[in-house]
């Protein structure tokens, strides 16, 4: 049964690559991941192995602020270690792909035995640490099966997750081997033992951490302090265009607040096409 559920992740991995190189003809952000991962496994194949290294993957932008006090605190302890940073998506690589804290940032190539095994020999990582819940369970199994240390730093677990349901018992065993599982809160813990799982700890958010050194050592952009001009303000970090309506009704109940708001997609078009209706 095992081999059956792995099979058909694998089936279904290859299937979404078919999508991301097709679908990247019509879309720029899709076609900046394929190439992306192209050029990953030009380099993994041409390039000198590293050896001994540390590696952090993060999903995206939020996570990679997630894990950074973690990433830092690495490279001040191992200052000798290379440290390996990977994205699954263009929002995190193509902002943080020149982040100084890292040797090497790249995308992480779709989730196949062979791009794991060929990863794993050119990093030649000692540690691998995944940020929340970018689960790549090829990687994942590759990585135990060479005994290179696994981590979770600030992950969340419910009930609803596809590896809790039934048949998926070869994830949740990958899951056991995990070195240490740092979740954020008893839930997720608690969840965890119900499966059998007594590797975690709970840890809090890392976020916390960053949160607080960000407002530490903030400096608003003038347009910002001219906007504000001392009254309270409501910053929306991240918007999809689904939050939109729930935005509106918080701008709404607070008229006289300024209100500020991030989109995720922060590319001109999307912006002037689905956002002129917050503009007043």
């Amino acid at each position: 049964m095992n081999s059956i559920i792995l099979f058909l992740y694998t089936l279904g991995i290859l299937i979404g690559n078919l999508f991301i190189y097709f679908a990247s003809f019509f879309s720029q952000k899709l076609r900046t991941l394929w190439s992306g991962r192209q050029a990953t496994l030009k380099k993994i194949s041409q390039q000198t192995p590293y050896n001994d290294s540390i590696w952090v993957h993060c999903a995206s932008l939020g996570e990679f602020e997630q894990g950074r006090p973690v990433i830092e605190t690495i490279r001040q302890k191992y200052p000798d270690r290379k440290l390996i940073l990977s994205f699954f998506s263009p929002s995190g690589y193509e902002i943080r792909k020149d982040y100084p804290m890292a040797d090497e940032i790249i995308y992480l190539p779709s989730d196949l035995v062979s791009n794991a095994r060929a990863l794993i020999d050119y990093f030649k990582p000692s540690i691998f640490i995944i940020v929340k819940y970018e689960f790549w369970w090829n990687l994942i199994a590759q990585l135990q099966k060479n005994k290179i240390k696994t981590y979770l730093i600030s992950g969340i677990f419910r009930e609803s997750n596809y590896f809790f349901q039934p048949g998926m018992s070869v994830f949740q065993n990958l899951l056991r081997e995990f070195d240490r599982i740092f979740v954020q809160d008893e839930a997720s813990g608690q969840l965890l033992q119900q499966y059998d799982m007594h590797n975690y700890t709970v840890a809090g958010d890392t976020r916390t951490d960053r949160v607080t050194e960000n407002a530490q050592n903030v400096v608003l952009p003038e347009k910002i302090q001219t906007y504000v001009l001392g009254n309270p303000c409501i910053v929306y970090g991240s918007i999809w265009l689904e939050d939109v309506p729930m935005v509106m009704a918080v701008i709404k109940q607070f008229p006289k607040y300024k209100h500020i708001i991030a989109p995720h997609d922060i590319g001109e078009k999307n912006i002037s096409s689905n956002y002129k209706i917050v503009r007043f």
